[in-house]
C-alpha cells in the first residue's frame, strides 16, 4: 500500500475562530485543555442538557486574538508540514486508543456527554453513548474516535505510510505568510494555504527546499492567487491561528486510489515559537457524511463496479454514517435532526521551506460509479 496526502480544493471566509463559542480558549494547537466531558460509554442513562461554552463551562478553543498584538515585522515565511498525526498515536509516537482526544477543538459550542439531550440524533445502528461523548473541553473528533479504528483495521500502518510519503518528498501542505515576525503577538497576518506537489528529491527541511505548489489549489494556476487564504490570521503567545475558517479538501491516496476528505469550517493552529520547528499543529473541521460516503463509493467501484451500489457497500456506508456526531454545517443541539457531519482533527509538525512555482495540473480522475 502506498499513501499520500495533500490539499486539492479550497474556500475560505473571514470568520474568527478565536472564542467563537465563548468560554476559555484551549492551549494553542495541542488541545485537551479544560472541559468536563468524559471518555465515552456503552449504555444509556438519565437525560440531561449538555452545557454550552461560556460561564463556568471551559471549552477547548483556539487562542483568541490579542488585541494588543502588533503588525508582523518580518518578511515572507512558509512552513511545510513534515509530519502528520492521524489520531492513533500521541505526538511523541506512543500508540493509544484515546490519542484522538489530543487533537481537535470544540466545534459545536457544547460539551456533550453520553446522556446529553441537546444533541443531533445519532444515525441508526450507531452507539449513541460513544457518538455523543466529546473529548476534554468538548473536543470534537469523531474521525479519530470512530472512523480511524475502521481504517486501521484495513491498513494498520496508514499513518506510517503517509509520513513516509512526506519524508520522500511526494507531497506536503504549506502555510505561507506574506509577512511574519518573531513577536509573540502579531495581528493581522495575511496568510494562505498551498498544496505541496512532488518535490523531486528527498526534502532537507532546513529552510532551503524550494517546494512547487499544487496547481489545483491556485486560481488559474497563478502562484500569487491561492484559493485558500487567511486574511485575518494572527499569532497569540507564539501560536499561529488561521483566523478565517476555510473549506479544504485533503486527498488521501491508498493503493493507487484517492480518497478526498473535504473539511469544512476548518481551523488551523500551530506553535511557531521556534520557526525552525513548528509543533503542536492542528487542522480541525467537519466532514459531510454523505460526501465522504460518495468518495469511498468511487474507490470501492474502482475495485469492483458491483460495489457502486448494493448491500455490500451499503453496510460500509452505514458504519460511516454511524460516526456522524454533529451537523454538516458544524452546528449541534437539535435532537429532531439526524447528525449528518463527522468532526475531524489531524495533528502536524512543520519546517521552513521556500514556496516554489506552480506545478503542472494533475490528470483528472475517473468517476467509476457515474
Amino acid at each position: 500500500m502506498t499513501a499520500s496526502l495533500g490539499f486539492v480544493a479550497c474556500g475560505g471566509s473571514d470568520d474568527d475562530p478565536g472564542g467563537n463559542n465563548g468560554g476559555s480558549s484551549g492551549s494553542g494547537g495541542s488541545g485537551g485543555s479544560g472541559g468536563t466531558a468524559g471518555t465515552g460509554g456503552t449504555g444509556g442513562g438519565n437525560s440531561e442538557t449538555n452545557p454550552t461554552c461560556g460561564g463556568e463551562t471551559s471549552c477547548t478553543l483556539p487562542p483568541e486574538r490579542d488585541t494588543t498584538g502588533t503588525a508582523p515585522s518580518g518578511g515572507a515565511k512558509t512552513f511545510a508540514m513534515s509530519k502528520l498525526f492521524l489520531g492513533d498515536t500521541k505526538r511523541d509516537g506512543t500508540a493509544s486508543v484515546t490519542a484522538w482526544q489530543d487533537y481537535g477543538y470544540n466545534l459545536d459550542g457544547i460539551v456533550s456527554n453520553r446522556n446529553g439531550s441537546n444533541h443531533c440524533a445519532p444515525q441508526p445502528g450507531s452507539n449513541p453513548a460513544q457518538i455523543k461523548t466529546d473529548g476534554p473541553g468538548g473536543i470534537d473528533n469523531s474521525f479519530g474516535a470512530n472512523l480511524l479504528p475502521i481504517i486501521l483495521s484495513l491498513a494498520a500502518d496508514a499513518g506510517d505510510r503517509v509520513n513516509e510519503s512526506i519524508a520522500e518528498g511526494d507531497f506536503t501542505v504549506m502555510i505561507h505568510n506574506d509577512s511574519l515576525g518573531t513577536e509573540a503577538n502579531q495581528t493581522p497576518i495575511s496568510g494562505a494555504l498551498y498544496g505541496g506537489s512532488k518535490l523531486g528529491a528527498v526534502p532537507r527541511f532546513d529552510g532551503t527546499d524550494v517546494w512547487p505548489a499544487t496547481y489545483e489549489l491556485l486560481n488559474d494556476g497563478d502562484i500569487t492567487k491561492p484559493k485558500v487564504t487567511f486574511p485575518t490570521a494572527y499569532v497569540t503567545n507564539g501560536i499561529w491561528v488561521s483566523g478565517s475558517a476555510a473549506t479544504v479538501s485533503l486527498s488521501l491516496s491508498i493503493s493507487g486510489f484517492t480518497l478526498d476528505l473535504a473539511i469544512t469550517n476548518a481551523i488551523i493552529t500551530a506553535d511557531i515559537s521556534d520557526p525552525n520547528n513548528v509543533k503542536n499543529g492542528l487542522i480541525a473541521g467537519v466532514l459531510n457524511t454523505e460526501a465522504l460516503i460518495d468518495a469511498l463509493r468511487n474507490i470501492a467501484g474502482s475495485l469492483d463496479p458491483s460495489l457502486c451500489s448494493g448491500t455490500t457497500f451499503e453496510g460500509i456506508a452505514q458504519q460511516i454514517r454511524g460516526a456522524s456526531d454533529l451537523m454538516a454545517d458544524g452546528t449541534n443541539g437539535d435532537s429532531s435532526k439526524a447528525c449528518n457531519g463527522i468532526s475531524i482533527a489531524l495533528g502536524f509538525e512543520a519546517k521552513p521551506v521556500i514556496l516554489g512555482d506552480a506545478a503542472a495540473p494533475a490528470e483528472p480522475g475517473e468517476d467509476q460509479c457515474e
